[in-house]
């Protein structure tokens, strides 16, 4: 790392000076209770489920630093207030019901649907903004994080048919759909921030502040199919081997635009096909499992700004080994070994060549464990 601060990190810690809007402070506080009850019966199409709902407040506190400049340089917007101190609290009711069908001895139809909410990463909420020049009255621009953001509620429905063959494992299909209140995206607004000059005379400055923000929703639909095939019908040594796996396709409409350029939001971290096959033999005291994961492309960033463009991650397949072996019943021993095929992570650019971002070598991982406990 070309970084004379960092050589003098590696001398004295204590002294080495951090970037003031990295340093941030979330805090929350949830108390939440919930209520659930189970029913059952039928005749012809026995059925069992749950129903339930919950409920959750919580007390969110956010500390960031406010101004210019890093370490030593670090010029803060209001001398007597470098810090800016946000607190809110919110709360909502999140139902839920799963109810199964026994359509015969050997098939099983399943629904649900529930409530769910997801919460904005803690980076994203940060109070610390990092402005333009204060002394700079044109430039009223800076970045930072958003700890107005709230979090997005998802509708979940799940309908799932399982059969259960009579020479064993199982199958099973599921269709799901999610609807998105809401999303998180970066973009712009409006931040009234205090600045004072060198002789303490204070203003009032509205700053466009580049940071996360609420956006509207969409909707995820697709399917999944699940499978586990043992061979214990089998008569000879094949009858201890056997493979599971499943495969998910995911079709993704979003209503959202990326606020400041009016382009589609894009879900990041989801692929549209993922899926795994996994390879077992199991006997005794002895157990191996081959894994092949798979997942394809997917959006790692969307573009910061009109004149870039949004960040992929490329697609890959991590072929992952583990043995298991029972000595006895207090001393087990496993063996691991990951990414076998040491595939490496690559990202790349969305444009008509796919440019190359960069890459990374996670390599491969080897792990032995040996545990022993006694009863």
């Amino acid at each position: 790392i070309d970084d004379p601060a960092f050589e003098d990190w590696l001398v004295d810690p204590s002294g080495y000076q951090i970037r003031q809007e990295g340093q941030l402070s979330v805090t929350e506080e949830t108390m939440a209770f919930y209520v659930q009850g189970d029913f059952s019966g039928g005749d012809r199409f026995p059925y069992r489920g749950n129903f339930g709902v919950r409920y959750f407040e919580t007390d969110q506190t956010t500390i960031g630093w406010v101004g210019s400049g890093n370490g030593e340089d670090f010029i803060p917007a209001d001398p007597d207030n470098p810090q800016q101190t946000t607190a809110r609290t919110y709360s909502d009711y999140l139902p839920s019901a799963n109810i199964a069908f026994n359509l015969t001895d050997t098939w099983v139809l399943r629904f649900a649907g529930n409530k769910t909410v997801s919460r904005p990463d803690p980076i994203d909420m940060t109070a610390a903004y990092d402005i333009n020049d204060p002394e700079d009255e044109e430039d009223l621009s800076g970045s930072g994080g958003n700890p107005n953001l709230d979090p997005y509620t998802t509708y979940n429905y799940d309908a799932l048919i399982e059969w259960y063959p009579e020479f064993g494992g199982n199958y099973a299909l599921g269709y799901f759909y999610k609807d998105l209140q809401g999303y998180i995206s970066s973009g712009n607004s409006t931040e009234p921030i205090t600045v004072c000059d060198e002789n303490g005379v204070c203003e009032d400055r509205v700053y466009d502040i580049r940071r996360p923000v609420n956006t509207d929703g969409g909707t995820i639909q697709g399917f999944e199919f699940q499978w586990h095939v043992p061979f214990d019908f089998m008569d000879n040594w094949l009858q201890y081997f056997g493979f599971n796996g499943s495969f998910t396709y995911v079709d993704a409409e979003m209503d959202a635009v990326v606020p400041d350029r009016q382009v589609p939001i894009s879900l990041r971290g989801t692929s549209e096909r993922s899926g795994n096959f996994i390879l077992y033999f199991e006997k005794n005291k002895f157990g191996v499992r081959l894994a092949a994961n798979y997942r394809s492309d997917y959006l790692f960033q969307e573009a910061s700004d009109s004149d870039r463009f949004d960040e992929f991650t490329e697609g890959r397949t991590i072929v992952d080994l583990n043995f298991d072996w029972a000595i006895n019943k207090n001393m087990k021993l496993r063996f691991t070994a990951n990414n076998l095929t040491d595939e490496r992570r690559t990202r790349y650019w969305d444009t008509p060549l796919d440019w190359y971002s960069d890459e990374r070598d996670n390599g491969q991982e080897y792990v032995l464990e040996f545990r022993f406990a006694t009863r």
